[in-house]
């Protein structure tokens, strides 16, 4: 990887829906170590930064523009 490659992903920022199940956790311990990860949950949290988030009721755009999401991963 290049350096210029480090300098992308440290800037990336991703949002995971769901990520106290299964594919979330895996997809969230996985994405933390290289780019910044704003993870959510609907009831148990798994993770103890996770932001509770309950899909459609709240509202997903709030969390993009807040965070500055470039990619969002939805797992729930």
């Amino acid at each position: 990887m290049c350096q210029n490659d480090a300098l992308v992903k440290s800037n990336h920022r991703i949002l995971v829906i769901g990520s106290s199940g299964f594919l979330g956790r895996v997809i969230t311990k996985t994405l933390t170590s290289e780019y910044f990860v704003v993870f959510t949950h609907n009831q148990n949290p798994f993770f103890s930064e996770s932001i509770q988030f309950t899909f459609p009721h709240d509202d997903l755009s709030s969390l993009v523009e807040e965070f500055k999401v470039d990619t969002c991963i939805f797992t729930a």
